[in-house]
């Protein structure tokens, strides 16, 4: 009677391990599918520039995001910088605005062609977007204008 109770109560705890491990196992792969795609990234930036929301738009780049102007003329790198460049231009202007008119995704790369306003002045810009696809961070972006 021993054995058979030691026996069931080994089956039983080895049943409820697999059942936790698959449980941690659904909730890691839920946690990764909350990872913004390359094109959700792009989205969430413009978004909330077009916002003028500063802590919205440093969330969606990397720590060590780098800004360059095209093809390899390092603008400025990292967060903080992002946020001490755009925080103030945020905050004096307020028709701040950009359309996408045209975009491609390949991969972790997206290609914006961007119209925008801002000071009451028109521009146009093509920015690329490279998105770590682990993070959904944008960790790179060029600018051509």
């Amino acid at each position: 009677m021993i054995n058979f109770i030691a026996k069931n109560f080994v089956a039983k705890n080895f049943i409820a391990g697999i059942l936790l491990v698959v449980c941690l196992s659904t909730n890691t792969a839920t946690a990764q599918n909350n990872v913004r795609t390359p094109e959700e990234a792009a989205q969430a930036q413009l978004d909330a520039y077009n916002a003028r929301d500063i802590d919205a738009f440093i969330a969606v780049y990397s720590e060590n995001v780098q800004v360059f102007n095209h093809p390899n003329h390092l603008r400025f790198e990292g967060r903080a910088e992002l946020r001490r460049r755009y925080g103030p231009y945020f905050e004096r202007t307020p028709d701040l605005h950009a359309d996408v008119t045209k975009r491609m995704v390949l991969g972790d790369t997206v290609i914006d062609d961007e119209d925008g306003l801002s000071n009451g002045k028109k521009w146009r810009a093509i920015a690329i977007y490279h998105v770590v696809i682990e993070t959904g961070e944008i960790d790179k972006v060029w600018f051509i204008q």
